[in-house]
């Protein structure tokens, strides 16, 4: 089940490892708990061509800020090393869309619709 899907992302460089900060709306919120997968499309570069980029929630702030916003904290295991095996270069500012993988379900689930 993807849990959300929005266009604001900001990556930031901390100790030498990207961390990338995600808003998330207060719509389901509960359901998003540290060390799930998050697959981020970046605006700028194709998934078809370049892939997509795989990343873990490290943290959900306790309360949504003014705007009714979560901060999620996502961690890049793999760097920015795409799907498709291709490295991107880094950017002061990247934007594109996060979806938090709240429930892995096996092919023959998703086809079932279970």
């Amino acid at each position: 089940m993807l849990l959300f899907s929005r266009q604001v992302f900001q990556r930031k460089a901390e100790h030498a490892t990207l961390i990338w900060l995600a808003l998330q709306l207060d719509d389901g919120a509960g359901l998003v708990m540290a060390g799930q997968r998050v697959i981020i499309r970046l605006a700028g570069f194709p998934e078809q061509e370049f892939g997509y980029l795989e990343g873990k929630v490290m943290s959900v702030s306790p309360v949504p800020d003014a705007a009714g916003m979560y901060v999620v904290s996502i961690s890049m295991p793999h760097g920015l090393m795409t799907s498709h095996q291709k490295t991107l270069a880094v950017q002061p500012v990247m934007t594109g869309t996060a979806q938090i993988v709240t429930r892995e379900r096996s092919l023959l689930r998703k086809l079932l619709n279970l």
